[in-house]
């Protein structure tokens, strides 16, 4: 059993210790992960998984070991902003931490950015880009969650740039992001939110008037501005103030200068103390006739703007999986050395319910996840029937994997009891950074109603539809399931009746519905011979999930079950 488990299953304890002499924590997070180290290996020709490998590898280490003092550091020391120097003078300066710094070295050495963007990739490894970039990613997420947020702001960028500028121009840029030296790099940023806005988009306010072809003045304010320090900034502003809504909106490159030739200034107004994320700096700016030159047409911003959204909510979705598999991890750790009440801590029967929630719905999000960034993939590589099917899942899995995340991470803590609470350990920083993930990128309510939109728009919930019914039926005994599914199908067709109120109060728990059936599918079919240990439990949950009368009295899910469930080496 010593071999299944990792670990000797003896009743040790001693008089007065939190865990057990045999406590360990993990030596790499890649090599660790059996999940995600058999999805990949499945996902990648031989070439790319060898490539990659020996990077997750790399930076695996890097996460379990001296990511978490720099994270830790970083959060307890965030960015000041420096107005004026020793003269008086204007300087409008954000400094960081050297451990940020640190962190950020560490991205780039890893080539979570050069992955996609150099070119000699871009040439070699087209249609499997994004999962590489992130499953580096995910890595790095489970050591650090504020400077992916940066990471994420700069792969939309380079995409923005790489499409819409001339190539002479994008390229001046985009060197910076693939480069291999951190001195070298450009980080990007994506400043939408206004004060009469937020989510609300269209109410925006900032001023854009044209003083040469492409050459544009900025004046007005932005209110939330991630990453605010970044060398490339992406600006909706307004070229025409009498034309209201997202039409009026255009898209505009600001550089890294406070201080231009024409005298414009760009005013960092306070640094936001914010719940989580503290590491990465977001600020309110004020534009006072700052330089900026427009990407696209007028009046196209918000529709541009908009494929740089989809891609940062798929980056919030991985960030998300990630967080929550490494407070998993952290709690299953301490189960496993834990004794109380005569028995490790693993063993007792409500525990063993908790963790098999919680993998359940780690496991259900994985899947989902994943499976929509090889979609992206396949879609890049000139596969165009998933354009449709991702307008429905971006946003789906974007809200499902951020409010999950929430919800478990919290749920770890409480399995390390007061433990999980100490700011010494690094749940309660995992649980202050999650919080933002429902909110960034659109807040669930949003999410909701882009959702709609889109299944009214395209045939990408037919295809979905059609996918995850035939994944059903070939699975034996789906048949209350695939009734109980085309019920919901029927609930969705009625929202195309109603008036618009109607539709939207009552499209959140369709949709949540929906996913849980879109989930069981993608299941389905990824389930084989070593995943069933950790995708066939999780069936079974939602299936109960989903269950009209769902039975209370059950029986309870071992320990050795558990075990393969979280699929980690230690």
């Amino acid at each position: 059993m010593h071999n299944l488990l990792g670990f000797s299953q003896e009743n040790s304890s001693s008089s007065n210790e939190v865990v057990d002499d045999h406590f360990s924590t993990s030596k790499n997070y890649f090599v660790s992960d059996k999940i995600l180290v058999h999805f990949l290996q499945k996902e990648f020709s031989s070439t790319v998984w060898s490539f990659i490998q020996a990077r997750l590898t790399k930076l695996g280490k890097n996460a379990a070991s001296n990511m978490d003092e720099l994270s830790m550091t970083a959060d307890k020391n965030p960015p000041k902003l420096v107005k004026r120097d020793l003269f008086g003078r204007d300087i409008q300066k954000i400094t960081y931490h050297p451990a940020y710094k640190a962190l950020l070295k560490i991205a780039v050495d890893a080539g979570i950015l050069s992955i996609k963007w150099n070119p000699t990739f871009r040439s070699v490894y087209k249609g499997q880009l994004h999962r590489m970039g992130f499953s580096l990613a995910f890595i790095y997420g489970m050591g650090e969650s504020g400077v992916s947020c940066p990471l994420c702001m700069t792969d939309g960028a380079a995409m923005i740039l790489d499409k819409y500028l001339p190539p002479g121009d994008s390229k001046r840029f985009i060197e910076h992001i693939y480069t291999s030296e951190v001195e070298h790099l450009y980080t990007g940023a994506m400043f939408l939110t206004e004060k009469a806005g937020g989510s609300d988009v269209g109410a925006n306010q900032l001023l854009a008037t044209k003083v040469g072809e492409s050459s544009y003045l900025l004046n007005g304010e932005k209110w939330f501005c991630s990453n605010a320090s970044a060398e490339i900034k992406l600006v909706l502003a307004r070229t025409d103030s009498g034309i209201k809504g997202t039409q009026g909106l255009s898209l505009f490159l600001v550089e890294n200068s406070q201080f231009d030739d024409s005298g414009g200034t760009m005013e960092y107004v306070r640094l936001k103390d914010k719940l989580g994320v503290k590491s990465m700096a977001t600020a309110e700016i004020n534009f006072k006739n700052t330089q900026a030159t427009i990407i696209g047409k007028e009046g196209e911003g918000f529709k541009i703007m908009t494929e740089m959204i989809n891609l940062s909510r798929l980056w919030n979705a991985v960030i998300s999986i990630a967080g929550l598999r490494r407070c998993l991890i952290e709690a299953y750790q301490f189960l496993c050395f834990r004794h109380t009440f005569g028995k490790r801590a693993l063993e007792h029967a409500l525990v063993r319910n908790k963790l098999y929630e919680l993998a359940s719905r780690y496991v259900a999000d994985f899947y989902l996840t994943w499976k929509t960034i090889g979609m992206l993939d396949k879609l890049e590589a000139g596969e165009d029937e998933y354009q449709s099917m991702l307008r429905v899942l971006i946003p789906m899995v974007k809200k499902k994997s951020a409010e999950t995340s929430v919800y478990a991470i919290r749920e770890c803590m409480e399995l390390l009891g007061g433990l999980g609470y100490i700011e010494e350990g690094v749940l309660p920083k995992f649980m202050r950074d999650s919080m933002v993930l429902p909110i960034w990128e659109g807040t669930g309510n949003m999410m909701i109603l882009d959702t709609l939109r889109a299944c009214h728009k395209g045939d990408g919930l037919e295809k979905l539809v059609h996918q995850t019914k035939e994944s059903l039926a070939k699975k034996p005994g789906m048949n209350k399931e695939l009734a109980n599914f085309n019920y919901i199908l029927g609930q969705l067709d009625t929202l195309e009746v109603v008036d618009r109120e109607t539709a939207e109060y009552n499209a959140k728990e369709i949709f949540e519905k929906m996913t849980l059936y879109i989930q069981l599918g993608f299941l389905i079919n990824q389930e084989d011979r070593e995943s069933a240990s950790w995708i066939r439990p999780t069936i079974h949950w939602l299936r109960h999930q989903l269950s009209d009368k769902k039975e209370l009295i059950k029986s309870p899910i071992t320990t050795e079950e558990i075990i393969r469930m979280i699929a980690w080496g230690f």
